[in-house]
């Protein structure tokens, strides 16, 4: 058994993470994570760098194998440098090139470390393990087995997703982000303004979304919609354009591509309502529904993965099933077209996340877990 730092001393944690490029919740989380300041804990960050963009993410390259050599020399250079009490791990199971570059590394650091804490941001993750031949399977026993301690966003991350490896303890520990500013701008007079923000992948629910806006445009309703994310691919952009011409859409539809932070803030707050239909395989627990929600937007969304543990149906925001684009145009119409519905709802998401997902929280209490795994 090994043994925990000694009395007066900070335990020393190597922190491994990748932040963007690309953008997406996990990275931006491991960001949030990455420059916090930390009172009990000495942390010393890893940034990895595998992807730079969307259609990067499962490609195979030179420069990545150039890129793990790099990290896992780093973990051993802050090792040397007697930084050994904690392997704080971001895991990044995404697909199978993740699951492979996340064994190697795990399998290379962990013995020179005291404890080891592993921070899972998606669902599907035991999914890929459980689907791995023995041997490979037996590596990744011993690869995420036996950790100290795993974070988990919600339950659903340990419930919901069996064939993972079972740590010794686990916490749930729900994202948080910077909120944004609550607009005030009232729709009277001018079309009602839907939001959607995310990469624009066919499993984020964009081609539902752009269905559900055709059915408004059937019922006349005035609205514009704005789809905010970078295309992985030219044909999966194309796709998109395609629904969209032929939902008869495209003069009330823009796709301003991916957005800075600047940018992004002013399409939260000159926005009415928020949508994100996705059925994303490994859709965690998404920031752009907790940066809508702290922006004051009711959020339209589906019964997918962690949601429902962050937005309560017809408190301040309406889920449907995924796939179920005639509920999603119901929900959408109904706030459309009753402000007083749409105020309400916006109001308790603002509340909602000032109880639950200030970003101060998010790190205090991530912070509470390395603690609570050295001792």
């Amino acid at each position: 058994m090994t043994s925990a730092p000694g009395a007066g001393r900070l335990p020393q944690v190597v922190m491994v993470a990748q932040r963007p490029p690309p953008t997406h919740g996990q990275a931006v989380a491991n960001a949030t994570l990455l420059d916090a300041h930390y009172d009990r804990l000495g942390v010393h960050p890893v940034e990895m760098e595998f992807s730079k963009g969307l259609d990067d993410v499962s490609r195979f390259r030179l420069g990545k194998l150039v890129e793990l050599i790099r990290v896992a020399l780093e973990i051993f250079r802050q090792r040397l440098r007697g930084h050994h009490d904690v392997l704080f791990y971001s895991v990044g199971l995404r697909n199978r090139t993740g699951l492979y570059r996340d064994m190697l590394l795990l399998l290379l650091a962990r013995p020179f470390f005291r404890r080891t804490v592993l921070h899972v941001h998606t669902g599907g993750t035991g999914a890929l393990v459980a689907g791995l031949p023995g041997p490979l399977r037996a590596l990744a026993e011993r690869a995420y087995g036996g950790a100290h301690m795993v974070i988990y966003l919600d339950p659903f991350l340990l419930d919901g997703d069996t064939g993972m490896p079972s740590p010794r303890r686990h916490v749930f520990v729900p994202y948080g982000v910077e909120p944004q500013e609550v607009g005030t701008a009232q729709a009277s007079g001018r079309p009602i303004e839907i939001l959607f923000v995310g990469n624009l992948y066919e499993s984020k629910g964009t081609l539902e979304m752009v269905e559900a806006a055709g059915k408004l445009r059937a019922q006349g309703i005035d609205f514009r919609l704005t789809m905010a994310g970078g295309r992985p691919d030219e044909a999966t952009g194309r796709r998109l354009e395609q629904a969209i011409d032929d939902a008869g859409i495209a003069d009330r539809t823009e796709l301003p591509g991916v957005v800075g932070v600047e940018e992004k803030a002013g399409l939260y707050t000159r926005s009415d309502i928020f949508c994100f239909p996705t059925h994303y395989e490994a859709e965690g627990m998404p920031l752009v529904i907790l940066e809508a929600m702290s922006a004051g937007l009711p959020v339209v969304s589906t019964s997918w993965r962690s949601i429902p543990n962050v937005v309560t149906d017809g408190h301040d925001g309406a889920l449907v099933a995924p796939g179920d684009t005639d509920a999603l145009a119901q929900h959408l119409a109904q706030l459309s077209t009753d402000e007083t519905c749409r105020q309400a709802m916006g109001s308790a998401a603002r509340d909602t996340f000032d109880r639950r997902f200030s970003p101060q929280r998010f790190v205090a209490e991530v912070e509470r877990a390395v603690l609570e795994s050295v001792s």
